[in-house]
């Protein structure tokens, strides 16, 4: 989406450090702003009274975020009952606020609002595969595609971003810390994963891909 940046001039400027909350919705649908994301990488998450997380999303990349709270509002016969979400910084993040709005006099260009229209389908798309793999996958498969689907090229190399540590990535699939350690250790001695310090490498992408292609639940 990189045209999207000729929209920058229209926001403002900030930045959020990882663990800070970007956006928040309220459970009536209520929300603050929209932003495109320029830099970084956020999560799209609930969060208990008592501090707990659940994280359904991960985005990354040059996209707008934020914006599903106020299309929800303009929906005045929609039957969904809403519940409360964040968008919270996983790493340093860079975005361009734009005002609710300036939001609205968009979605009157034709460009923009196909750009959200293809942010609405790859979100879609990406929730529904994750509930299925979550449902339907074994540990195996579930994890294989979440290091395909999460890697990002760091100096040349695949990688996944530093923060994805155990307890992120357990908490992600719905498994245990453990289990996580254990699929690395396999997937490394495979040759399909190098783990260096606390970071994870993916070396060869193409076998990975071949065990999800084929559905290969293989033994950890």
């Amino acid at each position: 989406m990189k045209t999207l940046s000729q929209y920058f001039h229209l926001g403002s400027h900030l930045s959020f450090q990882a663990g800070q909350n970007i956006t928040t919705s309220d459970d009536k649908g209520h929300s603050e702003d929209i932003y495109i994301l320029s830099k970084g990488t956020c999560a799209l998450l609930t969060q208990s009274p008592k501090g707990a997380e659940k994280v359904y999303a991960y985005y990354s990349g040059l996209r707008i975020i934020g914006f599903a709270p106020f299309l929800f509002q303009e929906s005045h016969s929609s039957t969904v009952i809403w519940s409360s979400f964040t968008i919270q910084a996983r790493t340093p993040v860079e975005v361009y606020r734009l005002s609710q709005t300036a939001f609205k006099t968009l979605l009157t260009d034709t460009l923009f609002l196909s750009l959200v229209a293809e942010t609405l389908v790859e979100n879609n798309i990406q929730l529904i595969q994750h509930f299925k793999s979550l449902v339907e996958e074994p540990v195996t498969l579930r994890f294989s595609r979440f290091v395909l689907e999460q890697t990002q090229l760091d100096n040349g190399r695949l990688a996944l971003p530093p923060f994805f540590k155990y307890q992120e990535i357990a908490d992600y699939l719905s498994i245990h810390p453990v289990t996580v350690a254990k699929l690395v250790k396999v997937l490394c001695s495979q040759g399909i994963l190098k783990k260096s310090g606390q970071r994870i490498f993916l070396i060869n992408k193409q076998k990975l891909l071949t065990i999800l292609e084929e559905q290969n639940d293989f033994p950890y």
